[in-house]
């Protein structure tokens, strides 16, 4: 059985898992960035907390509906942060 590309076979029956792809998951490290900065996370930190965040993204095995899920999550905690106002403290 031949699979499209993007799919996979994994506990699921006979219905393949959609992966996320790179342009998926940018979108998910662009919101990661951004709670990054509204944290003030101190400067010389700052990239290895996000390149923390994209290797292990990377190294993921995420179907869309997964990585649908965490960006909810992590869109969630980016709203509530620029809603404190915190860039003015």
């Amino acid at each position: 059985m031949r699979l499209a590309l993007g799919t996979v076979e994994v506990g699921r029956g006979k219905h393949p898992v959609l992966l996320a792809d790179r342009e998926d998951r940018q979108v998910l490290q662009k919101i990661i960035k951004n709670i990054i900065k509204i944290l003030k996370v101190r400067t010389h930190k700052k990239e290895n907390v996000f390149y923390a965040f994209r290797n292990l993204l990377e190294r993921a095995f995420l179907s869309k509906k997964e990585l649908s899920l965490i960006m909810g999550v992590f869109s969630k905690v980016e709203k509530i942060l620029e809603g404190l106002n915190l860039y003015e403290s």
